[in-house]
């Protein structure tokens, strides 16, 4: 899946692919998107564990590896960074949250309506509206913590693959 600030802009998927082939894929986004390495994520538990290996044979040595139990950048709101990275999408589609506005000279600082978020037409997007329908939230104490993976995939009855692509990419936005 290849973003940016507007949006989605290429998605490929494959359950036939293995590693290298991902690997591969990978390079040939990179390549035709012009995606700087440090913007890459995979996936680094379970198969990812190896993935690295793969990458560094495109050149590719700076990809993020993405543990989504791991720390979120807030620990004092999210309890996971899959949940944090869940609620800046959620927030992200929501063309009514207010985004920071730079100020112009002499003006105070302002917030602004964000512009609509894009996703580019493929096979994909039925799936992904389908997985990311029923996400809900909740709250441990006084933390966000998106549904559990494992009882996501059970309402689906399958892996929810493109919603958890979409939202691993969100740790890369502030």
């Amino acid at each position: 899946m290849v973003l940016d600030d507007w949006g989605v802009l290429e998605v490929v998927l494959s359950n036939a692919a293995g590693l290298p082939e991902a690997a591969t894929t990978i390079h040939r986004l990179v390549t035709r998107w012009n995606v700087p390495h440090d913007k890459i994520t995979f996936d680094k538990l379970g198969i990812g564990r190896n993935f690295p290996n793969h990458l560094a044979r495109h050149g590719i040595t700076t990809a993020i590896p993405y543990a989504g139990e791991g720390r979120p950048q807030d620990p004092n709101s999210y309890v996971n960074l899959r949940t944090e990275a869940g609620w800046k999408l959620r927030n992200r589609l929501d063309t009514t949250h207010p985004v920071y506005a730079p100020p112009a000279p002499g003006c105070p600082p302002r917030s602004m309506p964000q512009r609509p978020f894009f996703f580019c037409s493929g096979e994909y997007y039925v799936r992904l509206v389908e997985e990311l329908r029923p996400l809900t939230y909740g709250l441990v104490g006084r933390k966000c913590k998106l549904m559990p993976k494992d009882e996501w995939a059970t309402i689906l009855g399958h892996s929810p693959d493109v919603a958890d692509a979409l939202i691993q990419s969100m740790i890369l936005t502030s």
